[in-house]
């Protein structure tokens, strides 16, 4: 790998002025020739285009996707389907490879000061596909753009290791603040508010993609997709129903790319499987989308189910402002009595494991098992508490409703859910199916009370899942709980030198966690999937993202 830590970043700095002078001197120099600028770029364009390996770009590959593509813009992307779909077209500073290491994508070199807060980052010479330069002023200008509280990105807290950037965002300071700084069009440097030992990690996560500054008239824009810096381009883009990427011939490892064209289909579990069985798609199943709970048992029979490893969690969020559930007994006799399970035994069938924790076991927090797999008795007297000090009776309690997305798997969920709460309290709580964009719309907007949900980590560490919540002004936490203790711990965390004592520091966060319970765990995820047989070196990662960079069909890639 490139990265560098610098004993000196001071001598760095002014050494790397010299060059910059010199390199810019040599440019000025260099550029007297009579070749028309534009006859260049058709050239370069159709010289990227040629094959450079045995297998011929013309391929094609064809997916299944449950949820409706609600974005393509990398600030904004925050269902698994959007965030997957803006990684076949866009690219950040680094990349997680198929092995899972952190690599140089966009960054040909990341030097790092002595006290590890102050990032000197130099981009390779790469172009957006229609031809203009990828610049540090574009990651500075998309950066920023995400923490402008205005503008509504749901991941925006994710960029509060940088340097003034919460408080950028909490109106307290300017932006001009912000530790983000181009230092010309190829270096951009970085200043943390302390070491942070992911921060590569997070370079590779999409809302520390950039955005091409020239296409984006303000901060509100958003993005169209036609001008990406990925191995693809959007071609087409049909809501509700199909999203095509065909290959982006600027991308700056385009000879790694062999599918010219991925066509992403919005599509019901059972559909899908019927199409693929037909041999109409090439994949269907999680992260994209998933299997008929019908089809496991079958499938798994016949050898044609494939499994891998998921750090994800199935929840339920809770609307803690909304009656009933403003009342921590409450929450918890309806957390208590889910029979996780049973879901996991007779609804998914496909090694998912019920969750007694937010955060996945894999990542290794100091404990899991907070609560109870199924805990009837106490939920009956946690609910009767809990009435009493609402000074409610059972008869007087409001009609509960739960939302979801509508689909074949959730709709067993939900339906699980529903009579599990029967079962427990003798309440019938009213099951509400939406498509995907009135349910992100609804929850963003905590219009609902209880809302069937999901967390996939976004990079390997507890931190994700548990941040997620640290603030109810998150984009993605949704459920209006807010608790200062549990700040404090994740902030404490955060300045840790000691793995130990942070994994101490984040465990306690949790058990606060998981005792309010604002959000109900269900169970941990495994991706079930089938696939063409042809269908290469595609890689899933635990957290749910699909690498297609290097995929093929046919034969095993040469180049690799």
């Amino acid at each position: 790998m490139a990265f560098t830590q610098l004993k000196n970043f001071g001598v760095y700095m002014r050494h790397y002025q010299t060059v910059t002078l010199l390199c810019g001197l040599l440019t000025t120099f260099s550029g007297c020739n009579s070749t028309d600028p534009k006859e260049t770029q058709k050239i370069a364009s159709e010289e990227l285009l040629k094959p450079k390996h045995p297998l011929e770009t013309t391929q094609e590959a064809r997916f299944s996707i449950n949820d409706a593509v609600a974005t393509i813009d990398p600030r904004k992307a925050r269902n698994l389907t959007s965030i997957n779909i803006v990684r076949t077209l866009f690219e950040g500073l680094t990349a997680v490879n198929q092995e899972g290491v952190i690599v140089p994508a966009i960054a040909q070199d990341i030097a790092i000061s002595s006290d590890q807060r102050t990032y000197l980052i130099t981009l390779r010479d790469c172009t957006w596909s229609n031809g203009d330069p990828v610049t540090a002023a574009d990651f500075e200008y998309s950066w920023k753009t995400t923490l402008d509280p205005e503008f509504r990105a749901p991941n925006a807290y994710q960029l509060f290791v940088i340097k003034n950037a919460k408080a950028a965002y909490e109106g307290k300071t300017s932006k001009d603040t912000v530790g983000i700084k181009v230092i010309d069009p190829t270096h951009l440097e970085v200043t943390l508010e302390q070491p942070t030992a992911y921060f590569k990690e997070l370079l590779a996560f999409h809302p520390f993609f950039p955005v091409p500054q020239k296409m984006c008239q303000d901060s509100k824009s958003i993005v169209d997709g036609k001008v990406t810096n990925g191995p693809f381009v959007l071609d087409s883009w049909i809501p509700e129903s199909e999203v095509i990427v065909k290959k982006n011939p600027h991308y700056w490892d385009a000879k790694k790319v062999y599918f010219n064209k991925v066509s992403f289909a919005t599509l019901d579990e059972t559909t899908a499987l019927n199409m693929f069985e037909n041999s109409e798609l090439d994949f269907a199943g999680s992260p994209l989308s998933s299997i008929p709970p019908d089809a496991i048992r079958t499938l798994k029979e016949h050898n044609n189910l494939q499994n891998a490893p998921a750090a994800g969690t199935q929840i339920i969020r809770v609307n803690v402002e909304r009656p009933l559930f403003t009342n921590q007994k409450i929450r918890q006799a309806f957390c208590y009595a889910i029979d996780r399970k049973g879901i996991c035994d007779h609804i998914m069938q496909g090694g998912y494991l019920p969750a007694r924790s937010f955060v996945p076991p894999c990542l290794h927090l100091l404990k899991n098992d907070f609560l109870p797999v199924k805990s009837v008795k106490n939920a009956e007297t946690l609910f009767t508490d809990g009435l009493a000090e609402l000074w409610l009776t059972k008869e007087s309690v409001p009609t509960i409703s739960l939302i979801y997305v509508a689909n074949e798997r959730n709709q067993k969920i939900a339906q699980a859910l529903q009579q599990n709460w029967k079962d427990a309290f003798d309440l019938q709580v009213v099951l509400e199916p939406n498509e995907s964009k009135t349910f992100y719309e609804k929850v963003n907007k905590k219009n609902y009370q209880l809302a069937l949900g999901s967390w996939i980590a976004d990079f390997n560490d507890p931190i994700n899942f548990l941040a997620v919540f640290q603030e109810k002004t998150n984009g993605t936490n949704n459920t209006q709980w807010e608790n200062k203790s549990y700040q404090a711990l994740l902030e404490q965390s955060e300045k840790c030198t000691s793995s130990d004592e942070r994994l101490q520091l984040l465990t306690q966060a949790e058990t606060i966690l998981m005792t309010e319970l604002p959000i109900f765990p269900i169970f941990h995820y495994t991706y079930n999937f089938v696939q063409s047989k042809d269908l290469k070196n595609i890689s899933i990662s635990p957290t749910g993202m699909v690498d297609l960079k290097e995929a093929s069909i046919g034969q095993k890639n040469s180049s690799n």
